[in-house]
């Protein structure tokens, strides 16, 4: 027999990050494909350009976390409970606004990294039954 585990997590106790990093596949080739051999090269040559210049937004991953922090009442204690997507690759902005703005690309993004919380949660209160947790809004 299967035992369901239902809690809520407000909305507002959940905090997002976004990890960003370095992008380690190769710009050429892989930044455009318009169909436009002189184009794509031009892009792509300002890409590097960026790049080699150190700004991070021209070519990088990133993976969104969700946090939520909870205080254990059973132990007196405050834990940290993480969710993440997976990461997502070959991402170019102009800059950080642009990347923030750009709520569509994260979304789907942001959703993954709660199911996954939900997840860790849910595994938490499974293997501690009896611990009585609520969430809070710092820690």
């Amino acid at each position: 027999m299967r035992n369901n585990i239902i809690f809520y997590i407000p909305d507002d106790m959940i905090r997002y990050t976004y990890d960003i990093s370095a992008e380690e596949t190769l710009i050429r080739g892989n930044a455009i494909a318009s169909g436009d051999e002189i184009y794509d090269r031009e892009i792509e040559d300002e890409l590097i350009n960026r790049v080699n210049n150190g700004d991070i937004w021209a070519w990088f991953s990133f993976q969104v976390k969700a946090f939520l922090y909870v205080y254990n009442a059973t132990i007196d204690e405050y834990k940290t409970f993480v969710g993440k997507s997976s990461w997502l690759g070959c991402c170019s902005y102009q800059s950080y606004d642009d990347f923030v703005s750009d709520t569509h690309q994260r979304s789907g993004m942001d959703e993954e990294a709660l199911d996954d919380l939900k997840k860790v949660v849910a595994n938490y209160i499974a293997q501690n039954p009896l611990d009585k947790i609520t969430a809070v809004t710092e820690m």
